[in-house]
């Protein structure tokens, strides 16, 4: 058989006896080096020399555990997933920390938040628990090999959900909002269309984490999951870079200065995470592709959030050529509670 003649190519071959009656049979156990590179292993089962009959159909329940050499239960491509999110996880807890004080400040000086900002804070504190979802995740797979499948869900809902509420606000802002109108209006349309793209997300991704892992993935953005984040990143990023020209060519002068920096600012943020890095991660070893492509979208998150919190908290172009910087005296066109110093 076709199949069999493969083995003449396989490292290294062991004979396993099946328990009787549906019982399980003795373990076997073995050990693999390699000293040039990291390698993906793959183990068959076959029956070359016909120890089973042919006449009946057999059906195989196979168990199987493996630790690296230093006994990390963590594939080559995850050593340094623990480390790594923890080390964000710290860092976070201190950025929060700062972004607290500062916008404590913010309120005493001028008398309260603005809705954007409260939904800033929002996002924020989700992705934060979306983090310690997934490191706690993490430390749980480090001492059982599967981890929690709980917490890894949980933590890709709370991720999709802060994706999606932080793409919901620069497209709103982009349309106008707080520059060229107080109030939402009908741009109230735009969070309804992304909570339906938001569910669509989460029920793939949670289908995606109930489902047995594929011998040829190596990322959890391949397949149909991998596809439809493409879809739906390159999508709301059209749908910005047109509201922001549009909103820029209608407000003129600041609005359009201001705008012309943010949709700089925010292409970085839509396609220099998701988009660029499906396909950079592609030119990359399998076992390299994990570690690039999370360490990418880490790096974004944790510049968007430094971005947004210094747009949003300082008075500078944003402060000046929204709502948050006009005068709340009477005949003032701005119904918030936010004014320039003069």
């Amino acid at each position: 058989k076709p199949q069999c003649e493969r083995a003449m190519l396989s490292r290294r071959n062991r004979t396993i006896a099946p328990g009787d009656f549906g019982e399980w049979g003795k373990w076997v156990n073995g050990t693999l080096r390699q000293s040039v590179r990291p390698h993906i292993w793959y183990f068959a089962i076959s029956d070359c020399k016909q120890s089973l009959t042919d006449d009946q159909l057999y059906k195989f329940e196979v168990e199987f555990e493996a630790r690296q050499q230093g006994g990390s239960e963590f594939s080559i491509e995850a050593a340094w997933s623990l480390a790594t999110h923890a080390l964000m996880l710290a860092g976070f807890t201190v950025f929060l920390f700062f972004f607290q004080r500062r916008t404590v400040r913010f309120y005493d000086k001028n008398g309260g938040l603005h809705p954007v900002i409260w939904t800033l804070i929002v996002i924020m504190l989700v992705q934060y628990v979306a983090e310690v979802l997934h490191t706690g995740h993490l430390v749980m797979y480090r001492s059982n090999g599967a981890g929690s499948g709980p917490l890894e869900v949980l933590a890709e809902v709370f991720a999709i959900v802060a994706q999606v509420a932080e793409t919901s606000l620069l497209i709103t802002i982009a349309s106008g909002y707080t520059l060229t109108r107080s109030s939402l209006g009908d741009l109230d349309i735009v969070p309804l269309v992304l909570v339906i793209i938001a569910f669509i997300n989460i029920v793939v991704a949670v289908t995606e984490k109930m489902q047995e892992e594929t011998a040829n993935r190596f990322t959890e953005f391949e397949g149909l999951k991998g596809w439809l984040f493409l879809g739906f990143r390159v999508a709301v990023f059209i749908w910005f870079w047109l509201a922001a020209r549009w909103t820029a060519d209608d407000g003129g002068g600041r609005i359009a200065h201001f705008l012309g920096k943010f949709r700089v600012a925010a292409s970085l943020y839509f396609l220099s995470t998701y988009p660029l890095m499906f396909f950079v991660v592609q030119v990359f070893a399998p076992y390299w592709r994990k570690p690039v492509m999370e360490s990418g979208m880490m790096l974004a998150q944790v510049c968007s959030n430094f971005w947004l919190s210094s747009l949003f908290l300082t008075r500078g172009a944003y402060f000046e050529a929204s709502s948050l910087g006009m005068s709340p005296l009477p005949g003032g066109s701005s119904p918030v509670r936010f004014f320039k110093d003069e």
